[in-house]
């Protein structure tokens, strides 16, 4: 097989390490990603601490799955990279069938928190947490996978392809020296912040391995574009020993000598550090929410925004816009464990609000799915938007839950990057929901909540085995060119109406049958799930009110291609509104429906006969 390096774009790889554990290395990260994500840029963050995974805990607040049951990452992806590798004789026909693999978006999901001017938080977990996780990881064969795999170039273009659409990518790397600390340190970072404590032994080994990265790069051939940095972060920094402080200080000036150049922050101050604030030692809790704006005594922020300020050489150096007062407390509650109301401040969250549609999207696509929903609103739909109806820090999936409770349908929309995961969970609780409703019994007031699959414009339908089957054999929605294609508007829309609108006498039955037929036509009996063509049935009424003009009188002949649905549009669209009044004297016309010929004018004739003999 044969694998080509990708071209170099204009992000920045972060990589934090630390040769102990308990330095606060993850705390850091966490942090810092937010502020970058605060000041409106695009972050994405990789737990790439697989043998003890913990980063999402610092996002538990704003996940979907907190505990990672259901959630793919990073051992998934280098697993699925490595089946097809093995189990695929690729040859040299196709160089870039690994490209579609290496890429770090189909594992990221987002963080449901609506960061100003666009920002963004994307987070890759280590992997899912089930209990194959920790033979997945035992069992992979790093060596192989660069020596017989073409690993190198894999995760080398999954960088590149991460930089392009994100402007950083935050790695937190495994302690010490392994083959997985090693692509983090040595392989995939323009930047190395080493974090270390302050005792001999902590700060010798970073030195140490602060020592063997710069000499890897410098024996690479070297790639332009990518100016390399190490950054020593001395951490945990206990003021209350001056004079060992102090010792340890000059020791770790010592060890990282050469390398003080990259450390010195745009104030001039020197070597970083972070103090050590007890607060943050009992649990994962984002300083950016913990530290009231503006705050510097016991307060780890400022230090923080200071790191920032050093990995980006001086762009940006402060949170920015701080969260409102009683967000920030509401936030800090649910990171201190006072969350037993989450739900019910989820259910406050959509209480009293009838939402027709559960707006089920990739954060990549959030300016042109706003779109799209600020046009549902003009078409008289109410979609359920996160960014308008999420409550910023509520855990997402009981608001979520609420949301979709209160929904007829949920619109899966997929755009250029694909389904992301947090989707596929979306998928899930809807599923889930359908079939306790079903087990329960309970009479229904409203259709069930359904699912309509939206194509964003200039995207092509993934294939039927890249998608959930669910989906693989029902109608999309599809937006061929702009979001101005009116009619597929009109379509979702007047779909999303019939399935969120009440149920009239009778129409029970109708509310557990699901309303896609695929190849099936729609009968009369499935008017009420027929959807989509009410400017077309108002055309065929109008047709048959006008005067006749021959002999014959009245004839109406619905012709097209083999598929195109023109039995449902007989049977369940102007039938059904003729059996429902819709023309007077129209309940004895007689109605054929017959297999196509060859011949089209030979159909219309056989047609015509029979009609003219009943």
């Amino acid at each position: 097989m044969r694998l080509q390096l990708p071209p170099v774009h204009e992000g920045r790889v972060l990589t934090f390490y630390s040769y102990k554990g308990g330095t606060g290395r993850s705390l850091a990260l966490a942090n810092v990603a937010w502020i970058l994500a605060n000041n409106g840029l695009r972050v994405l963050v990789i737990d790439w601490d697989l043998e003890a995974p913990g980063l999402h805990r610092y996002f538990t607040p704003f996940l979907i799955d907190p505990n990672l049951r259901e959630t793919t990452g990073l051992i998934d992806m280098v697993w699925d990279f490595a089946t097809e590798a093995m189990s695929t004789d690729l040859g040299d026909d196709d160089p870039e069938w690994f490209k579609p693999l290496a890429d770090f978006r189909k594992y990221a999901v987002a963080l449901r928190y609506d960061f100003p001017d666009g920002g963004v938080l994307e987070f890759v977990p280590a992997g899912r947490q089930d209990a194959s996780y920790a033979e997945r990881v035992g069992s992979f064969a790093w060596k192989r996978f660069y020596e017989e795999m073409g690993g190198g170039i894999f995760l080398e273009t999954a960088r590149e392809q991460a930089v392009s659409g994100y402007n950083y990518v935050l790695i937190d790397s495994r302690t010490g020296v392994s083959d997985t600390s090693g692509v983090c340190t040595i392989h995939l970072p323009d930047i190395l912040v080493i974090c270390f404590t302050a005792n001999n032994q902590s700060i010798r080994g970073a030195a140490a391995v602060a020592a063997t990265v710069r000499a890897a790069w410098a024996a690479e051939p070297g790639r332009p574009g990518r100016p390399k940095r190490i950054i020593p972060l001395l951490t945990r920094v206990d003021p209350f020993e001056k004079t060992k402080l102090n010792l340890r200080r000059d020791l770790a000036k010592a060890e990282f000598t050469g390398l003080l150049t990259d450390a010195v922050a745009p104030d001039g101050q020197g070597l970083p550090e972070l103090p050590y604030i007890p607060f943050f030692s009992y649990e994962e809790t984002l300083a950016t929410f913990a530290d009231r704006p503006g705050e510097r005594e016991a307060a780890l922020l400022p230090a923080l925004e200071r790191l920032t300020g050093l990995v980006t050489e001086g762009r940006y150096t402060s949170l920015g816009k701080p969260p409102e007062e009683a967000e920030r407390r509401r936030i800090l509650d649910l990171f201190e464990g006072r969350d037993a109301a989450a739900a019910d401040i989820a259910f406050k969250a959509v209480a009293g609000k009838r939402f027709d549609v559960f707006l089920s999207y990739n954060l990549v696509d959030r300016a042109v799915v706003e779109d799209l929903a600020n046009r549902l609103v003009g078409e008289h739909v109410r979609p359920w938007f996160d960014r308008w109806d999420l409550i910023p820090g509520v855990p997402a999936q009981p608001a979520v839950v609420e949301a979709l409770k209160s929904c007829g349908a949920m619109a899966l929309i997929v755009g250029q990057a694909g389904i992301a995961p947090e989707q596929t969970e979306h998928l899930k609780i809807a599923i889930d929901l359908r079939s306790s409703s079903a087990r329960s019994g309970a009479s229904a007031t409203r259709p069930p909540l359904r699912v309509i699959p939206v194509l964003l414009p200039g995207v092509k339908r993934p294939s039927p085995e890249k998608l959930p089957p669910v989906l693989a054999a029902i109608p999309w929605v599809e937006f061929p060119k702009t979001l101005d294609d009116s009619r597929a508007l009109q379509t979702l829309a007047a779909g999303v109406r019939a399935l969120s609108s009440p149920l009239g006498p009778g129409d029970e039955a109708v509310a557990d049958e699901c309303p896609y037929r695929g190849l099936e036509s729609f009968g009369v009996e499935n008017s009420a799930l027929f959807f989509g063509r009410e400017a077309l049935v108002a055309q065929l009424i109008e047709a048959l009110r006008s005067p006749a003009s021959g002999p014959g009188g009245r004839f109406l002949a619905i012709l097209g291609a083999s598929g195109s649905g023109k039995s449902s549009l007989l049977f369940a669209g102007l039938l059904a509104a003729l059996k429902s009044g819709a023309l007077e004297g129209s309940a004895s016309w007689p109605v054929a429906s017959l297999t196509p010929f060859r011949d089209p004018i030979f159909s219309l004739a056989v047609a015509l006969s029979f009609v003219q003999g009943r």
